[in-house]
Parts: C-alpha cells; structure tokens; sequence
C-alpha cells in the first residue's frame, strides 16, 4: 500500500495549456498495481476551436480516477464527479521488471500499429528481419519493411475541410542499441518510397463536397527510440515506438473543392507512437 501524487502540464504555441494534478491510494504485487483516487484538470485556450472547446469544457473539473497496471499494460478511467462524462487510457509501459523476461535472441519478423500526431493517421507496418547490408557479426540490426498509412487529418486549421489519405511504401531500416548494457533501448532509423493519394472531402458547412482525387510518388523516412516492454509468450514480446516520421511526394498539388482551391500532397512531418509485436 502507499500514497501517489501525480501532477503534470503542457503548453503549446498556439496558446493552450493543459495541467492536471491529483493524488491516488495504490496496492501493488508483484506485476500488479491498482489506484483509486482524486485529480483536478485545468484547461485553457480553446476558445477558437469549437471541436475542441467543449471538451475542454467538460474536462476542467474535478474527478475520480481508477487505474490497474497488469505487467506492461495499464488500463485508467476516469469519472467526472458533477456529470455523467468520463473518459480513459490505455497505455503500455516499459519497466525493469515487466521487461526481465524479454528475448534476447534477435526478432525475425515483427508487426507495428501506431498513431501519428498531429496529423491524426493510422500506421501499419511489418517487417522481415534480414541481413542485405550489413555482416552477420554487427549489432547493427537491419530489416526491410512494408507500410501503409491512412486516415482523414484536418487541413490546416479549417474544421470543414479533411484530407482523406492513403500510402503504401517500401523500405529498409536499421537499429542498434543505445550501449550494449542497455540493450532494452535502441536507436532507428528508415527510408523508403512508395505511392500517396489524398483528396479533400468536406465537413459540417460543406458537407457532401469534395475535390478530384491526386496521386503522388513519395519519399518517406523516420528515426526513433524502440523500447523493449515485456515478453508475451515463448516466441513474442512487445515492444514501445517513438519517433519523427515524414515524407516528400514528387510535388504538390492545387485542388478546387466548392469553388474555392487547396493545395494538397504537400511534404509534412509527424510525431509517431506505436505498439511493435516480434517474433523471435
């Protein structure tokens, strides 16, 4: 048993700011911790954006939190005291002990699902891990991979207008280990090419509108930290992403849309957070 206090803020250039604290009971044993407790959130800056300010509306309040960590996963809700709304998490983490079991011998082939932000578009991706560069003796770890992302991130700053998207891609990637004692944490990197579609498809006030569909050669590349979380089974263990994707198509685009232009297919850049399952 124990006490946990938690607090935390965010800031962003365009003038929000998010802080939150809160103080919890929690019991633990052995992989296992649960927390139940009280938090206040504080929400700012979202005047200017109605998908966003009621939301933080409902959010700026007092609460109840229940949370349980199972190994590398945890699973939090939480409950607002004055109204119906609640709303949740659920993480994975990576810790000594969820990770004392993880494979040490290399991963043959792996699957990836990840998220991008700010740009909110899915990632899917699987690998075969694979030797073509570099000698079998190197703790350079090398793979070629095979990708697609899509989804229907905003256009800018315009809440009637989304960019309906989809790209595939080929590539190569290599990794190594931060230092050999700390093998749990390596450093990536990849490049690739591939095709992208986008087309721009109205909301709300422009509803029912859309514009021609355009497709693109693209060059795309990400580098980041890989996380060793914890071993699943005798052949499978999980792993945390995190890193900075981007990508180049061949040139951008000028689209009519409700008799009004766009420009689509430009080069972007997004934050990626995913799950890796490997097989070794």
């Amino acid at each position: 048993m124990g006490l946990w206090l938690r607090a935390g803020a965010f800031a962003s250039a365009a003038g929000q700011t998010d802080a939150v604290a809160g103080i919890y009971a929690v019991a633990s044993r052995g992989a296992i911790d649960l927390w139940l407790g009280a938090r206040r959130d504080w929400r700012s800056g979202y005047d200017d954006d109605f998908v966003l300010e009621d939301t933080a509306r409902e959010e700026d309040k007092y609460a109840v939190s229940f949370g349980a960590r199972v190994g590398a996963l945890v699973v939090e809700t939480v409950q607002r005291i004055d109204s119906a709304a609640s709303y949740g998490q659920l993480s994975f983490v990576s810790s000594p002990e969820t990770r004392r079991r993880v494979h040490e011998t290399p991963a043959r082939a792996d699957g990836q699902l990840s998220l991008q932000l700010p740009q909110v578009t899915f990632q899917a991706v699987v690998r075969w891990h694979h030797r073509l560069f570099t000698p079998q003796n190197s703790n350079l770890g090398e793979a070629v991979f095979a990708e697609i992302r899509g989804g229907q991130p905003q256009l800018g700053r315009n809440p009637a207008l989304f960019v309906d998207t989809m790209q595939v891609s080929l590539g190569s990637e290599w990794s190594r280990p931060v230092s050999d004692k700390v093998g749990w944490l390596r450093l990536y990197a990849n490049v690739g090419a591939g095709w992208r579609r986008e087309q721009l498809l109205g909301r709300d006030v422009r509803r029912g509108q859309e514009s021609e569909s355009v497709d693109r050669a693209v060059l795309v590349a990400e580098s980041g930290i890989d996380v060793d979380a914890a071993a699943l089974a005798k052949h499978l263990s999980l792993r945390l992403r995190l890193g900075v994707t981007g990508w180049l198509p061949t040139s951008d685009a000028t689209v009519s849309i409700g008799g009004t232009s766009e420009v689509i297919q430009r080069a972007d850049a997004s934050i990626v957070a995913g799950w890796v399952l490997a097989y070794h």
